[in-house]
């Protein structure tokens, strides 16, 4: 069996590598490949950019999870609606549409364990609920807020 520590220590790994992909395809600076030197007029280099483009924006998505595991966690606690009808921690960090929630869902029976999810709150035009898990009840919800990287 493999820790998690080394498994996350892989990811780091695999993160730096897609850093540098994309850095020099000119991916993280204009969000494309254009630093990519091709022949604009020749069909097989026009189709290894647009697969290659694919691609990175695909594991420039996994990078942002795998550096999400990285951030250090600065708050953990329970979110309660406040006067504006948003759900917020002890600390004012308040939650609203489209906001990420790291957040302890409780054992419902022997064969699901207690663990940390992570989401996103949304409103449907009368409460809150968190995407993926709409019975959830926000009031009282144990969360965690991550610094940044």
């Amino acid at each position: 069996m493999v820790k998690t520590s080394e498994v996350l220590q892989e990811l780091q790994t695999i993160s730096r590598a897609i850093d540098k992909v994309m850095r020099i395809t000119g991916f993280k600076e204009y969000g494309d490949m254009s630093c990519l030197e091709i022949n604009e007029e020749n069909a097989d280099d026009t189709f290894l950019r647009n697969e290659m483009e694919r691609i990175i924006d695909k594991l420039a998505d996994e990078q942002s999870r795998i550096n999400f595991l990285f951030r250090p966690i600065i708050e953990t606690g329970n979110i309660y609606q406040n006067s504006s009808g948003r759900y917020e921690t002890a600390s004012g960090y308040e939650y609203t549409c489209g906001y990420d929630i790291e957040y302890l869902k409780l054992a419902e029976d022997e064969y699901e364990p207690t663990q940390w999810c992570r989401s996103r709150v949304e409103h449907n035009g009368e409460s809150y609920y968190i995407v993926g898990d709409k019975k959830m009840s926000l009031d009282g919800l144990t969360v965690r807020i991550r610094g940044k990287h």
